[in-house]
């Protein structure tokens, strides 16, 4: 009873961050397409540019204080240690606030000689000192975040990342360069304005999360210093490590190429981490999930919890997958326009890296849960740096195609590193009998669905497009079904949705 009672806590909550992260995520690509389409290929990239790096430097002031926020969060609570709590959050609060201060200086008086860097850039370096000035705001959102994670808020944490992040920038994008046309630095002065209002609101949530700060003051604070840094340090490293893989590709592509290369880059990049969706979605409900069963020694749930969530993940993807990999083209010509076609085989193989990396499972906030986060850097190295070498192989001779095949095959040889370790200390891997019937039931109906739809006159295909997404995924989900992908314990929280949901009929 009391693990069904966890899997339906795990559904519940991946379900709001899976509808979270699809609006989060359909936001970006809008936001990307008013901003690409506005400021063109150059303009773009140099903006890109300004978010990679300042991303990076948010990451590396965080100092890992996010991820020990979201693991230690649950950990206490199961304790019921609030004195550790309490401390947990002094902590985080003063080395945040003091290392994101002295990161954002530094990043304000090197913009000058970052912007020279790339080709005399020198707009970049008015981009760089605007997000440089706001970077403690945006540091205070990484990490109250995390904060809504641990107390598992997933509501709180969807509302701030999807809702009002991602829909103030919009509303900055669509103000600044679609109705009055301005530039790029405009663009990052209105993208830090949103900023510090979306950390003062984070805050207030997590504070709404607790009753913790009702009694602030009853409670005596006990720093656990030494533990925390302990595990924030090496998460630290993976992080930035993990930012490093991710951006560090912009970076090595616009110091070899152009910033309109960079631009079209970014272009296929958003498309393809579509793939992420499902993954990143129960990632986040997740690790702390996970860790409450590791408080309570229960690793027989834990390790059935990974291979139903890398199920879940698997059939939420496939038929994404699919249609990235096979109407690549068409999705390019909707999203961006016809200028932007010629991106379409990068598209395809990024696709085919994000989706084997996503399929292996959530290795990587398993390392984190079970109080192993040095495992999870040893992982990102891997991946960084067979990025970076392969990047600097490839992107001098192949341009932005060999930057594509870099980012897949360093994401594939990460998710090997990782699944192997994990392996060898727990024994899990993800695969089983009913990937190969999950298979069968969705690749059957898209290549049917696929050969009615390319009857359509091409014209009619644009706007048709999302009516062949749902049914591949409505088809898929009734061949699941009939193959038995799922088990009744899933069935039946199935049915509980369909019937909150009006649907019957659905799961009969």
């Amino acid at each position: 009873m009391e693990e069904k009672h966890f899997f339906k806590n795990l559904a519940k909550g991946s379900l709001i961050t899976l509808g979270g992260t699809i609006a989060g995520m359909l936001l970006q690509l809008i936001i990307r397409m008013i901003i690409a389409r506005g400021l063109g290929p150059s303009q773009y990239g140099e903006f890109v540019l300004g978010l990679t790096i300042v991303g990076l430097a948010g990451s590396f002031a965080s100092l890992g204080m996010g991820g020990a926020l979201a693991r230690f969060i649950p950990y206490f609570q199961v304790k019921r240690e609030q004195s550790k709590l309490k401390g947990l959050f002094i902590i985080a609060g003063i080395v945040c606030l003091s290392s994101s201060l002295i990161v954002g200086i530094v990043l304000y008086l090197s913009a000058p000689a970052i912007a020279d860097y790339f080709a005399g850039e020198q707009s970049l370096q008015g981009i760089l000192r605007v997000f440089a000035t706001v970077l403690p705001f945006t540091v205070t959102i990484l990490v109250a975040k995390s904060a809504l994670r641990g107390f598992r808020r997933m509501d709180l944490f969807v509302l701030t990342e999807s809702i009002l992040t991602f829909g103030s920038q919009l509303g900055v994008a669509i103000i600044i360069v679609f109705m009055f046309h301005y530039s790029a630095f405009h663009l990052s002065i209105g993208y830090a304005l949103t900023s510090i209002a979306v950390s003062i609101l984070a805050v207030l949530f997590v504070m709404r999360s607790t009753d913790l700060f009702k009694s602030w003051g009853t409670i005596r604070a006990e720093f656990n210093t030494r533990k925390i840094f302990k595990f924030a340090l090496p998460l630290a490293g993976s992080q930035q490590v993990g930012q490093m893989r991710g951006r560090s590709d912009s970076i090595i592509l616009g110091a070899f190429m152009t910033v309109s290369d960079v631009g079209l880059y970014n272009v296929a990049m958003p498309i393809a981490k579509l793939l992420q969706i499902g993954l990143g979605s129960i990632n986040r409900i997740f690790m702390p999930s996970i860790t409450h069963l590791y408080a309570k020694g229960d690793m027989k749930s834990l390790k059935k919890a990974y291979t139903t969530v890398a199920l879940w993940t698997y059939y939420l993807t496939l038929p994404l997958f699919l249609i990235i990999f096979f109407f690549a083209e068409l999705i390019l010509k909707i999203l961006f326009g016809a200028n932007y076609l010629n991106v379409h085989s990068a598209l395809i193989i990024l696709s085919v890296g994000f989706f084997i990396n996503t399929v292996t499972g959530s290795f990587g906030e398993t390392f984190v849960a079970i109080g192993k986060p040095h495992i999870n850097m040893m992982t990102s190295i891997c991946g960084f740096l067979s990025n970076a070498i392969l990047m600097v192989i490839l992107v001098p001779s192949y341009g932005l195609i060999g930057a594509t095949i870099a980012t897949s095959i360093s994401l594939i040889l990460a998710c090997a590193f990782g699944g192997g370790i994990l392996y060898y200390y727990l024994r899990i891997q993800p695969f089983c009998m009913k990937h190969i019937r999950a298979l069968t039931a969705t690749i059957v109906p898209f290549g049917i669905l696929s050969v009615l739809f390319l009857q359509i006159p091409a014209g009619w295909q644009l706007w048709l497009l999302p009516v062949f997404i749902i049914s591949v995924y409505i088809t898929s989900f009734i061949g699941l079904i009939l193959l038995k992908c799922f088990e009744e314990t899933e069935l039946d929280m199935l049915k509980g949705l369909s019937r909150r949901l009006g649907l019957r009929w659905f799961v009969a």
